[in-house]
Order: structure tokens, then sequence, then C-alpha cells
């Protein structure tokens, strides 16, 4: 019974995921071009730029929490740790079907 619920939740957090990038993705290309341009000026690598990216984060789920009952605080950061993950399964999916469709490609040369 526990895999059925969790399965429910983890669809619901699917779609309500799907929803949102209706609405944020073109936000989230603008702050990924100002980003590039903070990156660019001050010559920040990698490493610096995921501490950055982490500091914003936590920022905003600490504002997010204090103005959440203090019950639903561990949810709240469950849901940006499971939305985090689910953005990286889906550039790692990307880039699974872009090789696949490569192979395909040459297997049919």
């Amino acid at each position: 019974m526990a895999d059925k619920n969790n399965d429910k939740e983890i669809k619901e957090l699917l779609h309500e995921l799907a929803l949102l990038e209706q609405f944020t993705g073109t936000g989230a290309e603008e702050m990924k071009d100002k980003l590039n341009e903070i990156i660019q000026k001050y010559s920040l690598n990698p490493v610096a730029v995921l501490t950055i990216l982490a500091r914003l984060a936590a920022g905003y789920i600490h504002i997010v929490q204090e103005h959440s009952a203090p019950e639903k605080h561990d949810e709240i950061e469950d849901k940006f740790h499971f939305m985090l993950e689910s953005y990286l399964a889906d550039l790692d999916l990307v880039k699974v079907s872009k090789t696949m469709e490569k192979i395909k490609r040459m297997d049919a040369n």
C-alpha cells in the first residue's frame, strides 16, 4: 500500500513540475543568461557556480519555510530535492535519447 501511495505522490509531483515548467521555463532561461554573464565577468569555475546556485536555492527554501507551517519544512526541502533529481534525470534521458538516435543513424548507413 505504501508503494501505491508513493507512486501516486511521484506522479502528482511530476505533473506539478510539468505545469510549472510552462511558467518557469522563460524565467529560468533569463536567469541562466544572467548567470552566464556573472560567470564570465568573475571568471567563475564550475564549483563556484554550483556553490552560488546552492546558496541561492538554500536561501529561497528558507524563505518559503519561514512562510509555511513548521510541519511543512521538511516537505518543502523534499520537494526541492525531488525537483532537482527530476531535472537531472530529464537531462540524462535527453542525452541518452540523442545517443540512441546517433547510433540508429550510424546503423542505417
